[in-house]
């Protein structure tokens, strides 16, 4: 590990509010409502998120998904995948082992009404609950979310399942799996989608690849557009090009997985049940309601 990244081997507790100047890497989980503030750096954890904490990384070294294209730029610190146009072109290297960490990094389940802002990247490595909220400068890399997601990226947005009521937006290209139903979705540049709900809006300044799209959901696409099935009442416009290749009248044809709808739950469990106490009922308590038998151990998780 690099001498200015700082290793923290314990959980922050729930309420905790954290701040370090440098970038840091986490050995521990992130309790209920903390709020981390980390300047001048990045940040890995490599637990859990529980609910509602806050987690803000800005001022790291390294750059990462940065696409410029006209007028001069200067970058300082160490970049990557960094392309620029009518200019000077840069093909960056990784970020160098002693350069620190820059954006946010989170290794296992984050849980609902997570907010997380960074001049850097953010990359979620396992599920995410409901109401998260994601701003990146850079880019923002998520796995399945629950409902009423917020993520903002100035580069590049990637996703897996994102559920229903949800809003995202991508200065780069935007790659996401599902996208639930009556969400809206935004791309400076291409975009792919393996399915889109009913009732989405989806705005590509580039091309568009959709396999499915579903009922009065609409597809705007500044390049190209091409759809494998969309539903007979969605609406499809393009700049360039247009391609449907099957039209349906069946929701049936365009239902979504239901992987997501449990996002919220796992996360939930994964990521508060390693902070909060386990009770064992003494013998001799009386019984509670819903007990089997009186001053029967009993094992209580405080979720």
């Amino acid at each position: 590990m690099a001498s200015n990244i700082t290793t923290i081997n314990r959980d922050i507790a729930d309420g905790e509010s954290f701040s370090h100047k440098g970038s840091v890497e986490l050995n521990g989980n992130i309790g209920k409502g903390a709020v981390i503030d980390i300047k001048d750096g990045g940040i890995h954890v490599k637990g859990a998120v529980a609910d509602n904490a806050s987690i803000t990384a800005k001022g790291g070294s390294g750059m990462s998904g940065i696409s410029v294209s006209g007028g001069s730029v200067v970058i300082r610190g160490s970049i990557s995948g960094v392309t620029i146009v009518n200019g000077r072109v840069i093909s960056g290297g990784g970020a160098t082992q002693d350069s620190g960490l820059s954006g946010i990094i989170i290794e296992k389940t984050t849980g609902s009404g997570v907010t997380l802002e960074t001049d850097g990247a953010i990359e979620l490595k396992a599920n995410a609950g409901d109401s998260l909220r994601a701003k990146a400068d850079g880019s923002i890399t998520l796995s399945d979310t629950g409902a009423k997601l917020k993520a903002n990226s100035g580069g590049s947005l990637e996703a897996g399942n994102i559920g229903p009521n949800s809003k995202v937006s991508s200065g780069g290209s935007l790659h996401i799996e599902e996208l639930g139903h009556q969400s809206g979705a935004n791309a400076g540049g291409s975009v792919h989608i393996e399915k889109i709900g009913n009732d989405c809006n989806v705005n590509a300044g580039g091309s568009a690849h959709v396999e499915r799209i579903g009922r009065d959901s609409s597809l705007n696409a500044g390049g190209s557009a091409k759809v494998s099935v969309a539903h007979t009442e969605a609406t499809i416009s393009a700049g360039g090009s247009k391609k449907v290749s099957r039209t349906s009248a069946k929701d049936g044809d365009f239902e979504l997985s239901t992987s997501f709808q449990a996002v919220a739950s796992q996360a939930a469990a994964e990521g508060i049940s390693t902070m909060k106490p386990i009770v064992l009922k003494k013998p001799d308590e009386p019984a509670a309601d819903g007990d089997d038998k009186p001053g029967k151990p009993k094992l209580r998780f405080n979720l």
